[in-house]
């Protein structure tokens, strides 16, 4: 739906533009946000982009394809998961030898379109059958119709996540000849043992200053044994992870002798060379392409080890947190440690456990992978890794007793309301009145006292109303709303708060459609946090926060205080060649000899500059895009900011107000992104292809010296080819990338010139950035234009 436009207003320090409903009465808020919201059903074939971009892949199969022997029977080769066609066409172009017709298998429906399409430019519709549908749904193969050689790459970065355990096992009963080929024919898979906090942040609490009030259940609850993503280069440059022992071989999955259905269990006794935590191991994978070839032969096959350069990180590697073992995660430096490795056809496990004195080693028993065994197995790593941020709760827990000063002073009763799911901020606010009842509160006499008498003091009706009643100067009543799972996390730790401190009124936990009474909260509180979008952008959340203070407004009394009331995104140029690179167009490119440019057709127009529609992609803001969402710490970047200590001081792209500005579509003013005179060099070596943003929110009261009054969503840490690079987060950043990149000296292109610099010594890169956010649609759209030639970014 259209809507009216209305002459500029201010919102906080920034121009913006709202559209408003002069007609009649404001729209309601909820319904206003996400109505013309679309999902982006391509993201999920970037990952497909970035594999076709992966060199060393193509290099390794096309090696392998070279030395495949002549095969005989009649039956045509499988491409198990063919994807685009690539495996099937390489193996058509490097493989005459093998005088093979292909059958290809792709269960995605555009993904098989699209390889048919590239069949047949290569014009090989003869050659190459391509068929929609899972494998284990085609028709056996009988005697010599059945197939000699497999073709797969049905791999993650934690190596069992496609299932290619339970498809090569249909294959070989049903479709596969005897003695058949695989390519890959083996996999090894190595690791190594690590102390990292910020890894365990992914499957439990902090045992540290944390949550408040965590139950015991939850600090004795391991997670899951389910792996997880990581760059281990990246993490360990970070200073946020550490080795303790050197690498080792954990597994080898053969995959023309397959391991029974309940999969490998195996023990490696390794000594650890750095005392320290046994947390986490990271592990990776090397496959030998051809049976016969050796995991350590160049040139090497197809792998995911760390620290390979060159390439772009099509995968990375993965970790397994470990279970604590019997004795304890603390080793000393000489020590013996047994790993016992496990996989079955789903994923790859860890366990770890002191070894006995005599050094030998148990024998190597089936185990089940490792389960949650607490309700904290209803919160998700993102969540996990958030309230396992110690620097952001403890700032939270300064903004809560800043809040609560004011409310002290008046020793009224209060009605405190939090939009977060999970209800942290009424729990910390809870855990403040705790101390301070604590901290006064006389000791406990209850020694004195029969059992007879304490237990007519608690049903005693008048002492449970003094009891209910609270601590004066702090709310009377707290409400936290969310989904069922967070209102049953909520009230164990409520549970445990009480037991400790009695006086303290409890939280109650209601659902998101609950409504407060007009005119009756006193506090509104929020992380913000809301787990349907903790995979997005990091402003999204505080979007979302937006649109709840609007729905909300009728409910707050005069007096009332919104926290956080405002909020700004930060803009801030990067360079990102290996990204951008991985996100060019397939059409002119070489992909291990052959053509897949009908791939593009699948291509995102938030992650791919060029597949942006111009006449439909500006709406509201000509030449406006969307981002996509990121996390840079896990690529190869440098981020150029101005910046005092973590808080940028320009840049700012937009400054919003929660309770002053109506939820309709909002237009930002310019914002000026310019390149710091120190990074100048770097940005000339390593060229420009990117923006980033991320938010900060402004703390509660009056702001107060030597204390920023923002707090940043992002880190940042020097990098080492000058700049500063995004550290290790719970948050995703929003990434632009450029249409018109500034080419570096590393980037092997011919670099843009760069301006002369006026005799005032004006900065010589500049980007104008202007913004729109559509409530409707959930996005914040951005059009940048490089200063110096007008060009758009």
């Amino acid at each position: 739906t259209s809507r009216p436009r209305h002459p500029f207003c201010v919102v906080g320090a920034m121009a913006c533009e709202v559209g408003a409903n002069e007609d009649g009465p404001p729209a309601d808020p909820t319904d206003i946000w996400l109505s013309e919201f679309e999902e982006d059903k391509l993201e999920r074939y970037v990952w497909h982009f970035d594999m076709l971009h992966h060199r060393s892949r193509h290099d390794a199969f096309e090696d392998a394809f070279r030395r495949l022997p002549k095969l005989g029977g009649t039956g045509p080769a499988l491409d198990l998961g063919c994807g685009s066609g690539l495996l099937g066409l390489m193996l058509q172009r490097h493989a005459p030898q093998a005088t093979l017709k292909v059958l290809a298998v792709e269960a995605d429906k555009p993904l098989a379109r699209v390889a048919a399409q590239n069949v047949s430019v290569a014009g090989m519709e003869g050659q190459i059958t391509v068929r929609s549908c899972f494998s284990n749904r085609l028709a056996p193969l009988q005697g010599p119709a059945r197939s000699p050689l497999a073709v797969h790459e049905l791999f993650d970065s934690a190596l069992l996540g496609e299932s290619v355990l339970p498809t090569m096992r249909d294959a070989s009963k049903r479709l596969l000849a005897p003695g058949y080929l695989s390519v890959p024919s083996q996999v090894q898979i190595s690791g190594v043992l690590v102390e990292s906090d910020f890894l365990r942040g992914f499957q439990g609490v902090s045992r540290r200053e944390g949550l408040p009030a965590v139950p015991s259940s939850w600090r004795r609850d391991d997670g899951t044994a389910q792996p997880h993503e990581v760059n281990f280069a990246r993490l360990l440059r970070s200073g946020r992870c550490r080795r303790l022992s050197a690498d080792f071989v954990a597994l080898t999955i053969d995959f023309e002798s397959l391991p029974p259905k309940a999969g490998q269990h195996r023990v490696i006794t390794i000594c650890v060379e750095e005392a320290g935590s046994a947390d986490a191991v990271v592990f990776w994978w090397r496959c030998a392409m051809l049976r016969g070839d050796r995991f350590e032969q160049e040139p090497a096959g197809m792998h995911n080890e760390p620290g390979s350069d060159g390439d772009p990180d099509h995968w990375r590697q993965a970790f397994c947190v470990l279970p604590r073992p019997r004795k304890g995660r603390a080793l000393e430096r000489g020590c013996f440690v047994h790993i016992f490795a496990s996989h079955n056809d789903d994923l790859v496990w860890f366990r770890a456990e002191h070894a006995s004195e005599d050094g030998s080693a148990p024998v190597p028993l089936p185990m089940l992978p490792h389960k949650p065994t607490s309700n904290l197995g209803f919160l998700s790593p993102w969540r996990l890794r958030a309230l396992n941020d110690l620097g952001r709760l403890r700032w939270l827990r300064r903004q809560v007793k800043r809040l609560l000063e004011a409310f002290s002073a008046a020793r009224r009763p209060a009605f405190l309301l939090d939009l977060s799911e999970g209800g942290l901020m009424a729990l910390l606010c809870r855990e403040e009145e705790a101390r301070r009842c604590l901290a006064v509160r006389p000791p406990r006499c209850k020694h004195l006292l029969s059992r007879k008498w304490r237990r007519f003091l608690s049903n005693s009706r008048a002492h449970r109303r003094r009891r209910d009643a609270g601590t004066p100067g702090f709310p009377a009543r707290a409400v936290a709303l969310g989904p069922r799972s967070a209102r049953e996390l909520g009230r164990e730790q409520v549970y445990v708060l009480r037991s400790r401190c009695p006086e303290v009124v409890g939280v109650e936990f209601k659902p998101q459609s609950w409504r407060p009474t007009p005119e009756s909260v006193d506090l509104l509180l929020s992380e913000p946090h809301d787990s349907s979008i903790e995979q997005r952008e990091c402003d999204l959340q505080l979007w979302q926060h937006w649109v709840q203070v609007q729905d909300h407004l009728s409910t707050l009394s005069p007096s009332a205080v919104v926290f956080p009331k405002r909020f700004r995104i930060h803009v801030a140029l990067v360079s990102c060649a290996a990204l951008w690179q991985r996100r060019r167009a397939l059409v002119a490119a070489d992909v291990g000899g052959v053509n897949v440019g009908v791939m593009d057709t699948l291509a995102s127009p938030r992650h791919f500059p060029w597949a942006a529609d111009e006449q439909e992609e500006g709406g509201m803001l000509p030449g406006g895009r969307a981002r996509f969402p990121c996390e840079l710490w896990q690529q190869e970047h440098v981020v150029f900011r101005r910046s005092t200590n973590v808080v940028s001081i320009d840049g700012v792209l937009c400054d919003v107000d929660v309770v002053d500005v109506p939820v309709h579509l909002l237009g930002f003013g310019a914002c000026r992104v310019t390149l710091p005179a120190d990074v100048r060099d770097v940005a000339d070596r390593l060229g420009v292809h990117a923006l980033a943003t991320w938010t900060e929110v402004e703390a509660a009261g009056p702001h107060r010296g030597g204390s920023s009054r923002w707090r940043s969503t992002a880190a940042f840490d020097a990098s080492a080819d000058g700049g500063e690079r995004f550290a290790p987060g719970a948050f995703k950043q929003g990434v632009l990338l450029a249409r018109n990149p500034r080419w570096g000296v590393d980037d092997g292109q011919a670099p843009r010139k760069r301006p002369r610099t006026s005799s005032a010594g004006a900065e010589d890169l500049v980007v104008e950035v202007r913004s729109v956010f559509d409530p409707a649609r959930g996005e914040l759209r951005l059009a940048a234009t490089w200063v110096d030639d007008g060009r758009p970014f």
